[in-house]
């Protein structure tokens, strides 16, 4: 995703971006957080944006963040990390939503 495109879906859904953000940041697939910051991961955190309203359930929500990993860093990381994600990033399609009608 270029840099153009991550800039539209972060201030367009900027809720929603700090609250995958956040998810993200605390399973810290790659373990990169402690020793680069908190943006580390906005790419992917756009990019996951992009996709997440063609998910329809928290188990496609999981995969597709797995496979945005996989994509940047050609590898998934500790898969075990991902178990909740989908769980923790199904409201952010409300959020999204709800941005999309103010």
């Amino acid at each position: 995703m270029d840099k153009e495109k991550r800039k539209f879906y972060r201030d367009k859904y900027q809720k929603a971006f700090l609250e995958v953000r956040q998810v993200i940041n605390v399973i810290d697939p790659m373990g990169l957080i402690e020793m680069c910051g908190p943006e580390e991961y906005d790419m992917e955190v756009a990019d996951i944006l992009s996709k997440i309203q063609d998910c329809n359930s928290e188990d496609e929500i999981r995969i597709m963040v797995i496979d945005v990993f996989t994509h940047y860093f050609d590898d998934v990381g500790d898969v075990e990390r991902y178990t909740n994600v989908g769980h923790n990033l199904i409201k952010v399609k409300s959020i999204m939503t709800t941005s999309q009608q103010l």
